[in-house]
């Protein structure tokens, strides 16, 4: 059995491309959102269904891993 760490940034939020977030707590855009769920589409049959979800708590980390 091989063990992995899948590291994968938040979603994008209304500052994506303009600026860094920093520290700023957020939310996914609604094109972010959509990310999300196209990358949760892909992880559902790459990753293990006993798998953990790990996050930080930022609102935009918290909503991806949601999604995943």
């Amino acid at each position: 059995m091989t063990d992995r760490i899948w590291i994968i940034r938040h979603a994008s939020t209304a500052w994506s491309g303009e600026r860094w977030c920093g520290r700023t707590d957020l939310p996914p855009s609604a094109a972010g959102m959509a990310e999300a769920e196209l990358l949760a589409g892909r992880l559902a049959v790459e990753l293990p269904a006993d798998v953990a979800i790990v996050s930080t708590p930022a609102r935009r980390a918290r909503a991806t891993a949601e999604r995943s």
